[in-house]
């Protein structure tokens, strides 16, 4: 299906002017970041639809913006701090993760991608630490054992998508297990 036929679609068409406008700046730079159009159509429509559907909270996920180098500070994961699954992890494993993911980055393993859904060079990350102590980076209050990384984009359109809130920050995307605490005199069925 080509760009134009999806805009006639009534998937499109039930999206509000401002939806439209974010799905049509999506898909143009996906398509830029090389993925084939269909993709970059259903990506981007896959986005403005979850989007459209989240109710949660929006927080700055940008702690400092470097306009010129088109470089920013984010936050991977704050300890103690659930995310949008209701899980968290301790700052200890924070640190864990923070140093398997550095050894990682040093070996070139690690890719940067877009939405999970392919990989990109419009970014890229370029250190990635754990906070020592509480700190302000811009207008931003940052807890102890944050796990924080600097991006430096390379893509225009993504950086300042990204600075419009139009792209949130990033996703550790990793697998993990999750321990569950298991009353004692409790019986649990399989």
């Amino acid at each position: 299906m080509t760009y134009e036929q999806f805009c006639d679609t009534p998937n499109y068409t039930n999206l509000s002017k401002k939806q439209k406008a974010r799905f049509d700046e999506l898909t143009q730079v996906l398509i830029k970041a090389g993925q084939p159009q269909e993709n970059a159509i259903e990506i981007a429509y896959t986005q403005c639809k979850k989007i459209i559907t989240k109710k949660s909270k929006t927080i700055p996920v940008i702690k400092s913006a470097n306009d010129e180098k088109m470089i920013a500070i984010e936050v991977i994961y704050e300890p103690f701090v659930p995310d949008l699954h209701g899980q968290w992890a301790s700052a200890d494993t924070l640190r864990k993760a923070c140093a398997d993911f550095n050894e990682k980055l040093k070996e070139g393993v690690v890719s940067t991608n877009l939405f999970h859904s392919f990989d990109t060079d419009t970014f890229e990350i370029t250190k990635s630490w754990i906070n020592e102590v509480v700190c302000d980076i811009g207008d931003f209050r940052v807890p102890e054992g944050t796990w924080l990384c600097e991006i430096q984009y390379k893509s225009p359109e993504l950086w300042e998508m990204r600075k419009s809130g139009e792209i949130g920050g990033v996703s550790i995307c990793a697998n993990g297990g999750v321990l569950v605490e298991v009353e004692e005199n409790s019986i649990e069925e399989e």
